[in-house]
């Protein structure tokens, strides 16, 4: 059984690191509709913010997978291919 507490306790965590990392003044400030469109905003500066505090791009995504769906991966026999590629294996 999943353990739903640790889940989202796993995953704020995850979006107040990120969020503290880029900075307030760098994220939407409020909820739109979807017809209100998109909101505009510098991904670059984003990167750079999330890379300036130790993040590195792609983890946001992973790990926030992992997070969520930890509790319903298993792992069988052991893989003697080696781990060079072992991210296209997932």
């Amino acid at each position: 059984m999943p353990d739903l507490r640790r889940i989202k306790s796993s995953l704020f965590a995850a979006v107040d690191e990120y969020n503290n990392a880029v900075g307030k003044e760098n994220l939407v400030q409020e909820m739109t509709t979807i017809d209100a469109g998109f909101p505009s905003l510098d991904s670059d500066k984003l990167v750079d913010a999330w890379l300036d505090k130790g993040g590195y791009v792609g983890r946001n995504c992973r790990i926030t997978a992992f997070s969520l769906m930890g509790d319903f991966i298993t792992v069988g026999k052991s893989d003697s291919r080696g781990n060079d590629h072992a991210f296209l294996r997932l």
